[in-house]
């Protein structure tokens, strides 16, 4: 279980997300689309940000984690509320969309539903 709650935090870190020059993938353009997926990214940037700075802190890993549960859980009813809203994106892995300031942003859809199906185990 430890060794998935440090996958966990390692990928959100790094999360599959990338700035501009990824070569595969679909360009998302619907504006709702999007949006969705920005509020995604949103979520994964909190929760790095949060375990970042606890552990740059002193902090345990793992419990660094568990205490960053409420943005985990706000991530995991993110992702089920984009694939609810756009079940058409379950078909993609790579997607590119651009953010507010109009740079082209990369997510693997496919990594961000395997982070969100991890459970924590904070006992």
């Amino acid at each position: 279980m430890v060794s998935q709650m440090r996958n966990m935090s390692a990928l959100l870190l790094v999360f599959f997300t990338l700035n501009a020059g990824a070569d595969d993938g679909v360009d998302i353009t619907d504006e709702r689309e999007a949006e969705a997926l920005l509020a995604i990214q949103e979520k994964i940037d909190a929760v790095s940000s949060e375990v970042a700075e606890c552990v740059s802190s002193g902090g345990v890993h793992n419990v660094c984690l568990c205490a960053s549960r409420q943005s985990i859980d706000e991530f995991k009813q993110a992702v089920e509320a984009l694939f609810s809203a756009h079940p058409d994106l379950e078909s993609f892995d790579l997607v590119r969309f651009r953010d507010l300031d109009g740079n082209t942003v990369a997510q693997s859809l496919s990594g961000i539903k395997a982070q969100a199906a991890l459970e924590l185990s904070c006992g």
